[in-house]
């Protein structure tokens, strides 16, 4: 559901005001370039009102009315959350120490919008999941992983562990290209 949330949102951003119809319109546009696009055409077509709800109803997106026609804007609360979305974190690929660098976190469903926000990050730093809330890297992160904790406010929530083997870790080397 997050890339249709995103989608949304970056496109009333791009056009500074939408309507549903125009919404589903830009999506068809965008999916014509993607190979599955009658797959995809029937999902966008069906979840764009819902996830447009959605959005209304946690505050990202607001109704404006222009004479007869309403669209859709930006919220301060959606800006605020597309800002944050592009805020790009890094990590310096140095040669590798033999060390494993492990993050462990328990967020509980109530934080659910941290807890996926988490997980898009660490995706984007190319971390492997180990399971649903364990991921790995062989590169140092330790100040990036405490840029993660304040931009995120997960504080406790989030475990950072370092260690030199475990059990099978040879796939992870061959994944990493450190054989």
């Amino acid at each position: 559901m997050h890339k249709y949330r995103d989608f949304i949102m970056e496109t009333v951003a791009k056009m500074k005001r939408a309507s549903i119809d125009t919404l589903i319109e830009s999506s068809e546009r965008e999916v014509k370039i993607d190979h599955e696009w009658f797959s995809l055409r029937y999902r966008y077509r069906s979840y764009i009102p819902s996830v447009t709800q959605s959005l209304l109803q946690r505050g990202f997106l607001v109704w404006q009315k222009n004479g007869q026609k309403s669209y859709l804007a930006l919220t301060e609360k959606g800006r605020a959350f597309l800002a944050s979305k592009k805020t790009e974190f890094k990590i310096k690929k140095e040669k590798w120490d033999n060390k494993w660098r492990i993050i462990i976190f328990d967020i509980t469903e109530g934080k659910r919008f941290r807890r996926d926000r988490l997980r898009e990050q660490l995706k984007t730093l190319k971390f492997v999941n180990l399971q649903k809330s364990v991921w790995l890297t062989p590169y140092s992160c330790e100040e990036l992983v405490s840029l993660l904790r304040q931009d995120i406010k997960i504080g406790r929530s989030l475990i950072y562990l370092v260690t030199e083997r475990f059990e099978g870790d040879i796939w992870l080397r061959k994944h990493f290209k450190l054989l």
